[in-house]
């Protein structure tokens, strides 16, 4: 007998149709060997998400190649159905004044001045996805 949800794997489509939608997500690095993952803001530009670094977070120090990972997702309790969609691949940090301008005239900014944030990419070649819904 079925269950009353179904996962279904998404394809690359609609992986960056659903990540062009949040401007929330969490990022996935490591720390001393151990897993670490923070919230961040997030846009899509091009062939990649831009994501706003929380340098404040004393623990999560990503460089410029890194190998992290994104995920965004959303979920609906009433109806108990959302999807998930993740990013691994090497970072890229924005250095150019110019892109950091934009970026900021967007109103995308990293949480807080304070913070010391600053904005790193992340090209979506390597995206996966599920959603979780009702069985009709």
């Amino acid at each position: 007998m079925p269950g009353a949800f179904r996962v279904e794997e998404l394809d690359q489509a609609t992986c960056e149709r659903l990540i062009r939608t949040v401007a929330f997500g969490r990022i996935a690095s490591t720390h001393h060997g151990l897993p670490k993952i923070v919230p961040v803001h997030c846009t899509v530009r091009g062939g990649e998400i831009v994501l706003g670094s929380i340098q404040a977070h004393k623990s999560v120090r990503v460089l410029e190649g890194d190998v992290v990972a994104f995920e965004a997702d959303s979920y609906d309790p009433a109806a108990c159905e959302g999807w998930s969609v993740g990013v691994v691949a090497p970072c890229r940090v924005v250095t150019d004044e110019v892109e950091i301008k934009e970026l900021d005239a967007l109103g995308f900014t990293p949480w807080t001045f304070e913070d010391g944030g600053r904005y790193i990419g992340l090209p979506l070649e390597l995206i996966s996805g599920r959603a979780l819904s009702r069985r009709r």
